[in-house]
């Protein structure tokens, strides 16, 4: 035989030999989870590896590993967590910088949690990270007295992603049937969780990582209605050609009349609503001093600069007001028909210049304005807002709500 012939005859051979190995390990990387141990000043027990890392409130610890596939296995009396192969960790972590990126971010997250154990009890947790193409999800629940968390690796590519995706529904299925909540915190993924999540039917509060104030101790139900009598609105959306072009838009007689006519019919739906902020000082007391349960913003954003009638603001003089003197109700809603107004990637610049902008959803957070914010991660255009006003004051809740809107974040705080 020659020597040609061999060398194809042994890599054939050599395949073969992969893929009969593999199938007897289907998905392995799929199902990787790193167990990560969460106790309140906890002696370092016995089988604990090492510290993973250590906050105020929490040390936590890689425990000891083995073989895991899927979602977990009964728990030990020595140990309490799930577990995973060395090897497989290493391919959680392929780098130092990775994993010290990935400690701080769930350091900062662990440091935002209430000390409240019933809100770990009606909540699951789940903690996310991105770091350019690794992205890792950690989800945090109660067990047997204790805040237990394992961490699982997102892998962007198709049949990788798939698996990721049964794992999370298995999360969210088992929340549903606790009567549990999703209380999310942190990076968007690839996967998306916010609608798998409503397809399981099962109420998700969103959190971003860039807000620095810490989770509520107790989380406002989402089966309340909104009602107007305790309610204001700001209708700013443009009524003259001033108004028009210093927003960007087309300086026509159609285009003025359009916005005329989509302006009418805001008014029309929200006839209900007994007061009206007409400027930019009325907006400014109600957030600082205002006591109304529900604050409604109809206005339009161009860049970093929020238009109101005749009067233009950036976000940074917004997050100059400052914060509230006297913390709100507990149950203060700002719903904001303003485009981007929720999308934590939202940037402005050139197509080879971009800078990320702080969302104005993430400032009304940090300065304790609201409790609750309902807002869009997109570009809004009139069926779409007048569709959201008509459900929204029709006695609908906001979980209805949230289950018929694609792409409206529940951004949930409280100082």
């Amino acid at each position: 035989m020659r020597p040609l012939s061999i060398l194809i005859l042994f890599v054939l051979l050599f395949r073969l030999h992969v893929i009969g190995q593999n199938s007897l390990y289907p998905n392995l990387l799929n199902h990787v989870s790193c167990s990560i141990l969460l106790t309140p000043s906890a002696p370092i027990e016995e089988n604990d590896i090492s510290n993973f890392l250590q906050t105020d409130r929490f040390d936590v610890k890689l425990i000891k590993y083995r073989h895991q596939f899927g979602r977990g296995s009964e728990l030990t009396d020595h140990m309490s967590g799930l577990f995973v192969n060395e090897t497989d960790f290493r391919t959680l972590w392929p780098s130092g910088q990775v994993k010290a990126d990935y400690t701080d971010h769930l350091r900062r997250f662990l440091e935002k949690l209430p000390a409240s154990i019933d809100l770990y009890r009606d909540n699951l947790f789940i903690c996310t990270y991105k770091n350019r193409n690794q992205e890792i999800i950690t989800y945090c629940y109660f067990q047997d007295g204790r805040l237990v968390a394992y961490a699982h690796p997102v892998l962007p590519v198709k049949n990788k992603l798939k698996a990721s995706s049964v794992t999370l529904n298995e999360e969210l299925e088992s929340a549903k049937k606790d009567g549990r909540s999703v209380v999310w915190y942190g990076d968007e993924l690839k996967l998306n969780i916010e609608r798998q999540a409503k397809e399981n039917r099962v109420n998700i509060y969103k959190r971003a990582s860039s807000v620095s104030v810490k989770l509520p101790e107790k989380i406002a139900p989402l089966d309340r209605v909104l009602v107007p009598e305790n309610s204001v609105i700001c209708n700013a959306l443009p009524t003259t050609m001033r108004q028009l072009m210093e927003g960007g838009h087309p300086a026509t007689a159609a285009t003025l009349e359009a916005w005329r006519s989509y302006r009418a019919d805001v008014e029309h739906i929200t006839m209900q609503f007994g007061e009206q902020l007409q400027t930019m000082a009325d907006i400014k007391k109600e957030m600082l001093e205002g006591k109304r349960d529900m604050v409604l913003l109809v206005a339009h954003l161009k860049g970093t600069e929020l238009f109101i009638g005749d009067e233009r603001i950036s976000l940074d003089k917004i997050k100059a007001w400052g914060k509230r003197q006297t913390p709100s109700s507990g149950n203060r809603v700002a719903v904001l028909c303003v485009c981007n107004s929720g999308n934590q990637n939202y940037t402005v610049g050139s197509l080879f210049w971009k800078t990320h902008v702080n969302p104005l959803t993430n400032i009304l957070k940090e300065n304790g304005y609201f409790d609750m914010v309902i807002a869009p991660d997109h570009v809004i255009l009139r069926p779409e807002t007048t569709s959201f006003l008509e459900n929204l004051l029709k006695n609908r809740s906001i979980q209805e709500i949230q289950q018929w809107f694609a792409g409206w974040g529940f951004w949930v705080f409280k100082d």
